[in-house]
C-alpha cells in the first residue's frame, strides 16, 4: 500500500497540491496519506480514488510492477516495429535505387542509338557535300 497512492498520482502527472485540493486537505495531510502516515480507510480510499479519477476497486487492484512490465512490453514492440519499419524503409531505397540504375541504363542506350545516329546523318551530309 506504502507508495501505491504516489505512484498513480505520479503517473496522472498531478502535484500533491492538486490531489490535496480535489480532497479538501491540506497538502501535509495528504502527504502523510501518500506516506503512509495515515491509516486509509474505506472512505478516505473513496476520496483519494475520486481525486486521482479512479476507483476503489482500481486503487485496490493497483500493481505499479505491471507497469514496468507493460511499459517494457511495449518498448519491445516498439522497438521491433521500428526495426522493421527501418528493414521496409531499406527494401524500398534499394528497389528505387534499382529502379532509377535500370533509367540510366536505358538512358545510356538511348544516347548510343542517338550518337550512333548522329555519326551516320554527319556520314551522310559529307557524301552529299562531296558530290
Amino acid at each position: 500500500m506504502k507508495h501505491k497512492i504516489k505512484t498513480i498520482r505520479e503517473l496522472k502527472n498531478y502535484s500533491q497540491e492538486h490531489v490535496s485540493k480535489r480532497m479538501n486537505m491540506s497538502q501535509s495531510a495528504y502527504s502523510k496519506l501518500e506516506n503512509s502516515e495515515t491509516e486509509l480507510d474505506s472512505q478516505t480510499k473513496q476520496l483519494v480514488g475520486a481525486a486521482l479519477d479512479i476507483t476503489v476497486e482500481q486503487f485496490d487492484n493497483f500493481d505499479g510492477t505491471q507497469i514496468f512490465r507493460i511499459t517494457s512490453q511495449n518498448n519491445n514492440k516498439v522497438d521491433s516495429g521500428v526495426m522493421n519499419d527501418y528493414h521496409d524503409s531499406i527494401e524500398y531505397l534499394k528497389e528505387m535505387l534499382t529502379s532509377k540504375n535500370e533509367t540510366i541504363e536505358q538512358q545510356k542506350q538511348i544516347i548510343k542509338i542517338q550518337a550512333d545516329e548522329i555519326l551516320t546523318l554527319k556520314s551522310l551530309i559529307s557524301f552529299i557535300e562531296n558530290k
